[in-house]
């Protein structure tokens, strides 16, 4: 495919109408789905979350983005090459799923030994590109191994400023321009990177050091290599007059000439730069200063942890599990969403804020942390239906600026409804529960607030 498209890459809210129904996306509604989406909730576990959050698919998708702003106009005319040997279908676990993209002369090869909800065996391969320009072994040396759950994107026979690839083992995430070129490598999982430049086998160690590689005619090029979470972590930009890359645990974004970190540990807001600026960074006016991190510049970011406690106390237990009424869209049938009336027999949790909490000017915003066991669950604010999830096993986050200052002083009511054993939905094996003697499941495991710092940086 030459085209990239996400359903969602952001999260986002329905409203309710003014009669208090949802908008949301049902099996009896005129643009008919087959299953009932939730009432508020239209998140999707996207990359960006419905408040807001950045979820690892947002850091792993980031690795593609960039290869695509460097390659992707050359790569969309490249033809796909397939190997003589094609997995049988989606149960063949022997042949390795791979693909080449090339000119004839250069290209990428894309391998992929992952496959949601198995485990592919690690494969050893040597693979042989035979082209009009030559052959090309990958690897030169003999034989890797592709770890299990590893996909990468090699290349082969690529100009790196006059400079030649001829292979690598390691994924090209992207180019930053300089004097001397800097291009930046991630080792896939669990592989063993080598490269082979102008007829050399080079074996650089990932971290944050770099080689310089030399032409014959004198040009020079640099490999940063990388691991692959570095390089989940890594943002390319144009920051202060030249091409930066920005290494950070934290998330990173940019208003104007402000390099903007957020993140939730406050212990480490620390950013990462290449080049570091000439004038040093300023950190709410004051100088701050930088050390070598290999071909990086490390400044030091930490802010006093604020805890925001939270008054949280069961008011009510649930009634039997609501009967199913399974819907018209699907055969066989899939159950419809709970109606307003069966949360009348739901377990409700009422959450008292602290006033502090949105009024602390060190605390971006605050989440709060829902991580429970059921069948759909609501939030209210007093009265007002404000958001609601159906149970995936992951702990469900609320964003709670949207709803100030109201929830300051109303405080936030959870209503849940216990899962059956008979529903027919699938969850992924992890979360399944456990199921009473009723057949039936509810637990809430903890319910915490998540407060989330950030700090602006000028150079």
């Amino acid at each position: 495919s030459n085209l990239l498209g996400y359903y969602m890459y952001h999260g986002g809210s329905h409203p309710l109408g003014a009669n208090g129904q949802g908008l949301q996306e049902k099996q009896d509604s005129l643009t008919t789905n087959y299953n009932d989406m939730p009432v508020i909730d239209y998140d999707f576990q996207a990359p960006l979350g419905e408040f807001g959050e950045v979820r690892p698919s947002y850091h792993s998708l980031g690795l593609l983005h960039a290869f695509m702003a460097d390659f992707g106009e050359s790569l969309a005319k490249m033809p796909a090459a397939w190997p003589a040997e094609m997995p049988k279908g989606v149960n063949d676990e022997k042949a390795l799923r791979w693909v080449v993209r090339t000119d004839g002369k250069s290209g990428f090869v894309f391998i992929n030994n992952y496959e949601r909800g198995k485990t592919l065996p690690p494969r050893n391969v040597d693979l042989t590109l035979k082209l009009a320009a030559g052959d090309v072994r990958i690897p030169a040396a003999g034989q890797t191994t592709i770890p299990a759950d590893t996909f990468a994107i090699l290349p082969f026979n690529l100009d790196m400023n006059g400079v030649l690839l001829t292979e690598a083992t390691a994924q090209w995430v992207c180019k930053v321009d300089g004097p001397t070129p800097t291009y930046v490598f991630f080792t896939p999982g669990e592989m063993k990177s080598e490269f082979v430049v102008e007829g050399q086998t080079l074996a650089p160690v990932a971290g944050t050091t770099a080689t310089t590689v030399t032409a014959k005619d004198g040009k020079t090029a640099r490999i940063l290599l990388l691991t692959q979470a570095q390089a989940m972590h890594l943002t390319r930009t144009h920051l202060w007059g030249a091409d930066r890359l920005v290494l950070s645990n934290a998330e990173v974004a940019f208003d104007g000439d402000k390099l903007v970190v957020t993140g939730r540990d406050p212990s480490d807001l620390s950013i990462s730069l290449y080049p570091a600026p000439e004038k040093g960074l300023m950190l709410g006016g004051k100088t701050l200063a930088g050390t070598p991190d290999g071909l990086f510049t490390k400044y030091t970011i930490r802010v006093p942890a604020v805890s925001v406690p939270l008054e949280v106390k069961q008011i009510k237990q649930a009634g039997p599990a609501r009967t199913l009424v399974m819907g018209p869209a699907r055969k066989p049938p899939v159950p419809t969403e709970p109606t307003d009336a069966d949360f009348d027999a739901a377990a409700v949790w009422q959450v008292t804020l602290p006033p502090e909490s949105t009024q602390n000017t060190s605390v971006h915003k605050v989440f709060v942390k829902v991580d429970y066991v059921g069948d759909v669950a609501r939030a209210y604010v007093g009265d007002k239906f404000v958001e609601d999830d159906f149970y995936s096993g992951i702990p469900w986050e609320m964003g709670m600026k949207r709803f100030q200052p109201e929830v300051a002083e109303k405080g936030l009511t959870i209503k849940i409804l216990p899962l059956r054993k008979d529903s027919p939905v699938w969850l992924e094996k992890q979360a399944i529960p456990t199921f009473d003697a009723n057949g039936e499941a509810l637990a809430v495991r903890s319910i915490t607030a998540v407060p989330v710092y950030q700090d602006d940086v000028e150079a």
